[in-house]
């Protein structure tokens, strides 16, 4: 059981002890309550009283030795007095005022902290309104961003766009010019012609009715030439029938013998004037049908194969055709691809921008919560290292370094500020900057001002990597006490001598004590989870820490956002070679687009030529076909001639076998009317023939001049000077018409590009103005509400070191023996009416007067005031020892009254409150009684003790002091535990303590006692508001319990975890000796 120490009583009552304290005597049991009491402060001060007589008596011989003394040494040091009490004056004068001036600073600090707390809270306010609009303002933003994003994305779509139409229009526009000129030459031609156009208008319609007639007068004239051609064939036969006749007649008159022979001659002469005629048309006219067949073959080969370059013509057209179309396709996509990737570009450039924001604001995170003059001096070093481009600086320490988030309060805690300090390459780099620093402040520019901040930069750490020496850390500890901090650490192999130097010397304990056993067996520091620091020199710092302080995870949060910043830039910098890759692509695409436009001209040309020698090859056949069916008609004429003779001779040849007799009169007769008739068949024949050849060539005469033109071939009739044909002509026309609509629409669609780009810049430029403004805007509303912040911490710095000031003021006072209350009024109100450079004039004054005193003995000073006031303190106890005693005498019957009363009411409360506990747990009444020498009294004031008075039923008792005293004896543990019990909850009913801790102690007690002690508990909790922790294994006190936990301990370890009443009920009644589980924490406290 433990006993209190202090005012409040404790108690702590465990299995086994509460047994004792059953065993306890009447006088300890009354000394335990006179404890609750507060007698045994009287007792103290009795004790203090006898002492101080004691004493007085003492310091009164002693103090009279003394005085002898004293007086002695005052008058060895008294050519030194007017010069100590002159400086004592001056000291006593200077702190008076000062205590003046520092009282009125004090006053005004306040009145201007109080002044900066009613402006801080109007700044609060507007900060509170100011975070509304912000919140209004982000909320625009992010709808700013995302209609920027959008107009950025339309403006690289329109710069595309404009990039496209103006290489369109380029291209357009020289094809234009080509084609203008082309115009130019062929309407420079076609001007010339325009008159014979005309003309030639004219006369093709005159050309046109003559052909007509022509072609009308041609068909009349070959029917009418068929017809003539078969009578004249009639005709001929008739004259070769007469003409035989008579030459048969005429050879009748002659000898018989020779007619025979002259007619035979003559039919001979006839089959070979036949024969002749058949030679001739087999041998020239069939030789030159054949030679108009071969050329006819061979202009048909030509058309062949004219046709075929016509059709492979036609064939490259279409696959050039195609193969431009597919160009088209190609870069129509290529700068689909262009303005995707540019739009992602775009994208990918705002994001870098936006993790430039978040680096920035991660930065200001992290330093910002260094000490101001340490953050200004952080801040210029990084101004003057990017402004003068200074090489081999990595950074700050925090940048460089992470560990476990539950190691952040350690690192903080250990190395502080340090972890500002600032690693660079070498001293070289390091005396640089010291320099830059020194030349920026010499001279300090705008921006160095404002990047200040009305700051002035503090000292900073540099911590050169090629400079330093880092000691080996600490070996041979016990990893079980501790940890090396520099193995939980992570870093850069770059940066590791720099990390060894401020971690390497440094164990990571698992608390105080076994952080200062390591310290002290390796000479090394240590740290604690907790941020208890304990150095090598023995210095231990710990105590409660601000968790606020987040360096470390600020530190790992600017690590992630440069992550984040590196991975941006990279998608920016591949965004920028893509971009770059595709506009080469489009570029490309469009000059082979280009190329493939003049091929498919060319190819258009090449169709055209082809298609016009084809036209040629097949007016060639045309013509050879009329040229072999007049040579056929000239092979039919020879053929007929040829079968006229035949008949001729065949009629010889009757007239000589003698099938007829004719008279020779009729026989010529006949012959001249057929030979008559013939030649009119000859004639008529011969004028259709010439008829029908100036038909012909009538026709062919308005054909072609119909094509080109009297007296030209249909090639060079068709064609002008320049080669260049009439339709030719229009087309280019069409195609220069064409093609400047095409620049047209293409200026224009340019020019809308233009005045979207204008627009989309004019938007862009508008939104990047508001998104400046607001966070213009929300930099001031967070800067106003930084400098008040700055202002009242400023403010209060002051304040306490004004309150510093006069404390020392006091103390100085007090410490020369003057008191600034026993100023006289006259003085005070003289320093009161000074104004604060008055005093402080004043002040400046008394420290050169006290200069010229420095030869003063300062100790002798010391003893002169020390033998002085040890005089007066011996004056004073003598006096105090002469006149007191009476007065401690009745100050010690007034203690003892006091204790009396004290130690009676105590001993009425703590009986009434055993019974009403004894009642309340064992259900039988039951008191204690007071004893003098072991007899019960009924004068509390004469008691020396307190004995139980208790019966339990079943355990008969007798009568008298010793069959209590053996009854007591006779009880069981449970019953003295009972007893015990109820003693101590009298106490703490009496006296109550806020805590209570019960270790076991219903382990002895039955079921019944059990329930009530719980109910007795839990009453205590409700009513007297104190906490109550007790373990168990039964299940009474764990019903009983608000809150309960479960112990376990496994080796070295042991685990506390919380359980519900279902499962602790289940522990306790499946275990109840706790041999597996572990203990049950049960805990009642109140609603507080």
């Amino acid at each position: 059981m433990g006993l209190p120490t202090t005012g409040v009583a404790s108690f702590v009552v465990r299995q086994g002890l509460v047994m004792q304290l059953s065993q306890l005597r009447p006088k300890e049991i009354l000394d335990l309550v006179a404890s609750v009491s507060g007698a045994q402060s009287y007792d103290s001060k009795r004790e203090v009283s006898q002492k101080m007589l004691a004493a007085a008596e003492k310091k009164r011989e002693s103090a009279e030795a003394h005085i002898e003394e004293v007086a002695e040494r005052l008058e060895q040091l008294g050519s030194e007095q007017s010069e100590l009490k002159r400086l004592l004056t001056l000291e006593a004068k200077k702190y008076s005022t000062e205590h003046v001036l520092f009282t009125r600073r004090h006053q005004a600090a306040k009145a201007e902290l109080d002044a900066q707390r009613e402006s801080l809270e109007g700044a609060e306010v507007t900060a509170k309104e100011g975070l509304a609009v912000l919140t209004e303002t982000e909320t625009r933003l992010a709808s700013g961003q995302d209609e920027m994003t959008a107009v950025q994305e339309r403006l690289a779509s329109c710069r595309v766009l404009t990039e496209t139409l103006q290489a369109d229009l380029r291209h357009r526009r020289d094809e234009a010019d080509r084609q203008a000129a082309q115009v130019e030459r062929a309407e420079a031609d076609a001007s010339e012609q325009a008159d014979a156009l005309v003309q030639r208008g004219q006369r093709e319609r005159e050309r046109q009715t003559v052909g007509a007639a022509a072609r009308k007068k041609l068909a009349k004239v070959e029917a009418q030439l068929k017809r003539q051609r078969d009578i004249l064939s009639k005709r001929q036969t008739a004259t070769a029938k007469c003409t035989a006749t008579l030459t048969a007649l005429s050879y009748s008159d002659s000898a018989e013998g020779g007619a025979e022979g002259g007619l035979g001659a003559r039919a001979q002469a006839l089959r070979q004037s036949a024969a002749d005629r058949s030679a001739l048309v087999s041998d020239t006219l069939s030789g030159r049908a054949q030679a108009i067949e071969a050329d006819l073959e061979k202009a048909q080969a030509e058309a062949a194969q004219a046709k075929a370059a016509k059709a492979d013509a036609d064939k490259a057209f279409k696959a050039k055709q195609a193969e431009t179309r597919g160009a088209d396709q190609d870069l129509t996509k290529a700068r689909g691809n262009q303005k995707r990737a540019y739009g992602k570009f775009t994208q990918d450039k705002a994001r870098q921008e936006e993790r430039a924001a978040a680096v920035s604001k991660a930065e200001n995170n992290l330093y910002g919560q260094a000490p101001p003059p340490l953050h200004s001096a952080i801040r210029l070093v990084r101004h003057v290292a990017s402004t003068h481009k200074v090489q081999g600086v990595v950074g700050a320490v925090a940048e460089h370094v992470s560990c476990d988030p539950r190691l952040y309060t350690a690192v903080e805690a250990y190395t502080g500020n340090q972890l500002y300090n600032v690693i660079v390459q070498s001293a070289e780099v390091a005396a640089e900057l010291v320099s830059l620093i020194h030349s920026a402040m010499a001279r300090p520019t705008p921006e160095v001002q404002a990047i200040l901040g009305g700051v002035a930069p503090g000292r900073i750490s540099f911590l050169p990597l090629d400079d330093l020496h880092p000691s080996d850390p600490p070996t041979g500890f016990d990893k079980k006490d501790a940890v090396g901090l520099l193995d939980k650490l992570s870093c850069s192999a770059r940066v590791l001598p720099a990390v060894r130097h401020l971690f390497g010397q440094c164990l990571l304990a698992r608390d105080i004590p076994k952080a200062a056993r390591v310290t002290e067996a390796h000479q090394c520091d240590a740290v604690t989870l907790e941020g208890d620091v304990v150095r090598s020199q023995g210095t231990v710092t710990g105590g409660y820490r601000y968790q606020a302080s987040k360096r470390m995870k600020a530190a790992e949060r600017l690590g992630e956002e440069r992550a984040k910043l590196d991975a941006a830039g990279a998608a920016v910098s591949e965004g920028a070679v893509n971009v770059k890759k595709l506009d080469q692509e489009a570029t490309a695409a469009a000059q082979h687009h280009q190329r493939l436009d003049t091929e498919l001209g060319l190819c258009r040309e090449a169709r055209d030529r082809a298609g016009r020698a084809y036209s040629e090859c097949q007016a060639q056949v045309h013509a050879l076909e009329g040229r072999l069916s007049d040579m056929q008609e000239d092979i039919a004429g020879a053929t007929a001639e040829a079968t006229r003779l035949v008949t001729r001779a065949d009629a010889l040849e009757q007239v000589l076998l003698g099938e007829g007799e004719v008279d020779v009169g009729q026989a010529r007769a006949a012959l001249d009317a057929a030979t008559d008739a013939e030649e009119q068949s000859m004639a008529k024949v011969e004028g259709l023939e010439g008829d029908r050849a100036l038909c012909l060539a009538q026709i062919r005469r308005v054909e072609a001049e119909a094509e080109g033109g009297p007296g030209l071939s249909q090639s060079q009739g068709s064609a002008g000077p320049s080669g260049m044909t009439q339709d030719h002509l229009a087309v280019l026309k069409e195609r220069a018409a064409a093609l400047k609509g095409a620049a047209d629409q293409a200026a224009q669609a340019l020019g809308a590009a233009d005045d979207e780009a204008d627009r989309a810049q004019v938007e862009k430029d508008r939104l990047d103005r508001e998104l400046r403004h607001l966070r213009t805007l929300r930099d001031e509303q967070s800067d106003t509400a930084e400098r008040a912040s700055n202002r009242a911490a400023s403010i209060q710095a002051a304040l306490n070191q004004a309150s510093l000031h006069v404390t020392q003021a006091e103390e100085s006072l007090q410490a020369l023996g003057v008191q600034g209350p026993d100023l006289s009024a006259k003085e005070a109100e003289t320093l009161s009416n000074l104004s604060n450079r008055d005093l402080v004039s004043r002040i400046a004054g008394y420290n050169r007067n006290i200069s010229k005193l420095t030869h003063v003995n300062r100790k002798a000073q010391d003893l002169v005031g020390h033998f002085e006031g040890q005089r007066k303190a011996l004056y004073r106890q003598r006096a105090e020892v002469a006149q007191g005693e009476g007065a401690i005498q009745d100050l010690m019957g007034d203690l003892d009254t006091r204790r009396a009363e004290a130690l009676v009411s105590a001993v009425d409360r703590v009986r009434a409150q055993f019974s009403r506990v004894f009642e309340t747990i064992a259900g039988v009444p039951g008191s204690l009684v007071p004893v003098r020498a072991g007899v019960p009294t009924e004068s509390l004031g004469e008691a020396d003790g307190l004995v139980p008075d208790v019966s339990f039923p079943g355990l008969e008792r007798g009568q008298g002091e010793r069959a209590r005293d053996s009854y007591l004896a006779r009880l069981s543990g449970g019953q003295r535990t009972v007893v015990a019990l109820s003693l101590v909850l009298a106490l703490q009913a009496t006296s109550p303590s806020p805590f209570l801790l019960l270790d076991e102690v219903d382990a002895a007690l039955d079921e019944q006692y059990r329930v009530t002690l719980a109910a007795e508990l839990d009453r205590m909790c409700e009513e007297s508001h104190i906490q109550i922790i007790a373990t168990s294994f039964r299940p009474e006190m764990v019903r009983a319990a608000t809150n309960r936990y479960l112990v376990q301990q496994h080796g070295q370890a042991s685990r506390i975890s919380v359980v519900d009443e279902a499962d602790a009920l289940r522990l306790v009644t499946t275990d109840p000796e706790a041999g597996a589980g572990g203990d049950i924490e049960a805990e009642d406290e109140d609603e507080d």
